[in-house]
């Protein structure tokens, strides 16, 4: 329908104002003439740009279809949230109030009577409509119209003219100019307020299809502009829009793009490719599928860009253009072109060089690794897996450390060795990579292995020869230091170590030696070095030096250095070697050889000292007896005399002879239930003659339950006898000296502490050595050899227990703890015999013949026996014995195995073999009491063994049960 026949159809609705409304309400389906263009704009516009979908074509009209064609949904339409202003331009007073009264019950009605008046209303308060007389805005209406429709700010407001039937041909002009609509007078109500509303509803329409477009077009343009890759859009060959990105790849600004001419940014091969697709004489075909290809676009600075192009035919602004999205792609074309230089060095390179896939599977391998492989192209490998070319012995190791660790890590290198087609390996130095993409997950592997056969045989070699080096340093009995000319300790000899605790870890240079096991201080040591370094470089020997070297535990050790010239290592590094012999044990060897020969001459001039004590009261004694008319008191004192000191010389000698058998482990214990009580009773009766006779004063506290221990109770008693016969010598008269026993659960405790001379800290470590003894002076010469308190060591730790000594120092006393295992089972019972004890009343003496080489001794023992009544005889040498006892017939025989000439057990064995002898009593008597000696003399025939000086008590005993028997 053209625009005269919509002018006709509304004017012949005049008459029909229900009908005319509805045809205004169709007019935005069929076209009407300003909204239909308005509408139509927009939407064009919208899907030429790519938009359409925010406010569509079906949408559009179906607002304007939901609008009820009415007077009273017009004016109830909850949008208009205001009074609408109408500025009605009439010169007629008769129509101003006509207007008025129809329209302000509705509207806000101004009137103006003229143009002039109206142009100044509208340029100060802009009206929603103009509702203009034809004839009074014609006289200055031009004006009027021209300044509403040419202001960008002003020409959304409707029009409406008025004019008699005679001026319709002037209103259809107008009409054509730019008004929205007009009416025929007479108007009639219904008309006037239906072309008002109408006009008011298209108005609002337009406006929020304007602004619809406007938020559209934001957002379109909000959109392209954070877009990477460069969008533009081409009319006649030059840009008419360019968004931020393709300004900034281009090196222009935003303004500076528009109007800019392709050719000036394309080069000329794309230039012409794109003429030939979208110019002129371009052909049709295939016009609306886009167009893709790789082009170059030039830079503002003259640089060449290359770009992934794609472009196609739009409507832009409703006229034909050309959209165009660029993406710069030159980083990845010199990655391109790089990646082609890169396969070629793969390719020239003589190393193997392979990719696999993630999972081991080889995708592609170099020539040169073709050829190490022994395959002819890649057919032969390609799908393969990396492990079925790797030497079994390094497939595991590839396969379960290399290529996961790549994978974990990003790349791993190793040494390895490839399996060839032929079934040789070759050993390659190998390193695994891990490639990912841009998610982070692994696309590809790729490997490079570099056959080092010729490198693995030198280093052989030199593994070889350096590993003989090593072995006939480390392995060196002497301590062996290798050095370098920087002072680094190459090697040192397992003697360094073993005897040192120092390793070559503790001490990786001349520096940390000198520091650590010279122990030079600091501040010396550069000196030290310096001369090394002198020495080193002169090639100079240094000659045997005896140095002191500290252990790792602190302890000194000697040893005599020397000092080689340099030489050379078989890599051809300069060295020095520095040797040693340890003269520590020569050192001590020498020291102990001093230590004990001094030992050996107080314990000689001790011996003596100790044996001549009793001799002289003995010598004393028996001259009373040479006296004559000597009174039994004084033959009393004699004898207790003469008894008292042979006693303490026998102690002596078993003090010796025991610690002789505790040393060889010849000793045996005799192990007993024991009640502590019963061994603390006798040890006290025998060490208590001694401390009376110092006067000291004697504290003894035993537990109130029993206590128990297992052991030897004739051991226990001389144990603990020992230490307070230790206690009474060592403490001045009148001291005091505490005994105490106290048990544990698990454990007895036996305490003897004195006040006496105490014990210096210098010789508390080694109190329980044999012939240990504090400094003592003239008058505190007490006797003993320094064997007690070895005794006591030995004999507590063959029962399985431990004894300690303590003492603050000099002058403040001494405290010994004995510790022993605590039993609980019950005492056993004592034997109702002793070693001693009286003969019977009927005793009769036997015949007994004594043989000694020491006639004193004989004659001595034979008066003691013929006291006892006993009848004796005695013989001084092995055939004389033999004699007497031939003619004598002895019922028991004293035999001393030293006898000169033939020894008692040679005359024991020819006495057993005389007629009536064979169940004589033989005793062997001898100075030698150690196990293997007793051994000896039972082999021999005797049947006791008696260590001299016989104790008259044993004897007498034997010979009792000898008759009892």
């Amino acid at each position: 329908m053209g625009k005269d026949d919509q002018i006709a159809a509304g004017r012949s609705a005049v008459g029909n104002d229900t009908a005319y409304i509805e045809r205004i309400g169709a007019l935005s389906k069929t076209g009407s003439p300003s909204l239909a263009r308005d509408s139509s704009h927009i939407a064009g516009r919208l899907l030429n740009t790519g938009v359409a979908a925010v406010i569509s074509r079906s949408g559009f009209h179906r607002r304007d279809r939901d609008y009820a064609p009415t007077f009273a949904a017009v004016h109830n339409d909850r949008r208009l949230r205001r009074r609408a202003r109408l500025l009605v331009v009439e010169s007629s007073l008769e129509m101003h109030g006509y207007f008025r009264r129809l329209l302000s019950q509705r509207y806000e009605v101004v009137i103006a009577t003229e143009g002039a008046a109206a142009l100044d209303i509208l340029l100060n308060d802009s009206p929603d409509l103009v509702l203009a007389d034809l004839r009074t805005v014609r006289r200055d209406g031009p004006m009027l119209l021209r300044a509403l429709k040419g202001n960008a700010k002003k020409n959304h407001i409707p029009v409406i003219l008025t004019a008699p039937r005679s001026e319709e041909k002037s209103c259809s002009e107008e009409f054509k100019a730019g008004v929205d609509d007009y009416l025929i007078k007479p108007i009639s109500a219904r008309q006037l307020l239906a072309r008002v509303s109408t006009q008011l509803e298209l108005a609002r329409v337009r406006r929020e299809a304007a602004q619809a477009l406007s938020e559209s077009e934001a957002k379109y343009k909000t959109l392209l502009d954070s877009l990477d890759d460069g969008v533009f859009v081409a009319h006649d060959s030059r840009f008419v829009f360019a968004n931020p990105a393709l300004s900034a790849l281009l090196g222009y600004s935003d303004e500076e793009c528009i109007g800019l001419p392709l050719q000036s940014v394309m080069a000329p091969e794309d230039l012409e490719s794109w003429n030939e697709r979208f110019g002129h004489n371009a052909s049709d075909r295939g016009f609306d599928s886009p167009w893709r290809k790789e082009a170059v676009f030039q830079h503002r600075e003259g640089h060449r860009i290359c770009v992934e192009f794609s472009a196609r035919p739009i409507h832009f602004n409703r006229r034909p253009a050309i959209l165009g999205i660029v993406r710069d792609i030159t980083r990845r074309k010199q990655l391109e072109a790089a990646e082609s230089r890169l396969v070629r060095m793969i390719e020239a390179s003589q190393d193997f060089v392979g990719l696999a896939e993630p999972d081991g599977k080889l995708i592609y391998v170099n020539r040169a690794g073709q050829r190490m492989l022994g395959f002819e192209g890649q057919s032969g490998l390609v799908s393969t897996a990396i492990g079925d070319h790797l030497s079994p012995r390094m497939k595991q190791r590839i396969l379960e450390e290399g290529i996961p660790a790549a994978l974990r890590d990003g790349a791993w290198t190793g040494e390895a060795a490839l399996l060839a087609r032929d079934g040789s390996e070759i050993p390659v130095s190998q390193m695994i990579l891990a490639h990912r993409g841009a998610d982070g997950s692994v696309e590809y592997l790729s490997t490079v292995c570099r056959d080092i056969s010729e490198r693995m045989q030198a280093e052989d070699a030199l593994r070889e020869s350096e590993e003989r080096f090593r072995r006939v340093v480390q392995q060196a009995p002497i301590p062996i230091f290798v050095h370098a000319m920087d002072g680094q300790i190459l090697e040192i000899s397992c003697a360094v170590t073993e005897l040192t605790g120092w390793t070559h870890d503790d001490i990786p240079d001349a520096r940390a030696w000198y520091l650590k096991g010279r122990r030079i201080a600091e501040d010396q040591v550069d000196e030290v070095l310096a001369e090394a370094q002198r020495r080193f470089t002169e090639g100079s020997i240094s000659g045997p030096e005896e140095v002191t070297v500290w252990t790792k535990s602190g302890e000194p050790r000697y040893w005599l250095f020397y000092a080689s010239a340099p030489m050379r290592l078989p890599d051809r590094r300069p060295f020095l070697a520095s040797m040693a012999i340890d003269v520590t044990d020569h050192r001590k060897a020498e020291q102990a050889l001093r230590e004990a020969d001094r030992l050996k001459d107080e314990f000689v001039a001790m011996l003596a000292h100790e044996l001549r004590n009793p001799l002289a009261p003995i010598r004393n004694a028996v001259q009373v007896l040479r006296q004559p008319g000597v009174s039994d008191p004084d033959l009393k004192w004699t004898r207790d005399v003469i008894s008292r000191q042979v006693a303490q010389m026998s102690r002596l000698l078993d003090d010796l002879l025991d610690i002789s058998r505790i040393t060889r482990g010849t000793i045996v214990l005799k192990k007993t239930l024991i009640e502590m009580s019963a061994a603390v009773e006798r040890a006290v009766e025998t060490s208590l003659p001694l401390i009376k006779s110092r006067r000291h004063k004697l504290t003894v506290r035993l537990p109130q339950e029993p206590v128990r221990v297992e052991g030897d109770l004739t051991r226990l008693v001389q144990v603990i006898a020992n230490l307070l016969n230790n206690a009474a010598k060592y403490t001045d008269a009148g001291g005091c000296i505490d005994l105490t026993v106290e048990a544990s659960p698990n454990e007895v405790q036996v305490r003897v502490r004195d006040n006496g001379m105490g014990i210096p800290a210098e010789l508390l470590p080694n109190i329980f050595e044999l012939f240990t003894q504090g400094r003592r002076s003239l008058d505190r010469s007490q006797g003993g050899l320094g064997l007690g308190l070895a005794l006591v060591r030995r004999l507590i730790e063959m029962h399985g227990g431990r004894v300690e000594a303590h003492s603050a120092g000099s002058g403040r006393g001494a405290e010994f703890i004995v510790h022993l295992p605590r039993v609980a089972a019950a005492p056993a019972q004592e034997g109702s015999g002793s070693g001693g004890g009286e003969l019977e009343s009927g005793f009769t003496g036997v015949r007994v013949l004594v043989v000694d080489d020491n006639v004193d001794s004989a004659e001595s023992m034979a008066l003691l026996l013929s006291l006892d009544g006993h009848e004796v005889r005695t013989a001084f040498d092995g055939p004389g014995a033999l004699a007497v006892a031939q003619e004598f017939q002895p019922e028991v025989v004293l035999l001393d195995i030293g006898l000169p000439g033939m020894d008692g057990y040679e005359v024991a064995k020819q006495m057993r073999n005389l007629p009536g002898l064979q169940k004589a009593l033989m005793i062997a008597v001898t100075g030698y009491g150690q196990a293997d000696d007793r051994a000896r003399s039972k082999a021999a025939g005797f049947d006791h063994h008696l260590v001299k000086p016989v104790d008259p008590e044993i004897l007498s005993a034997l010979l009792a049960t000898l008759r009892s028997g």
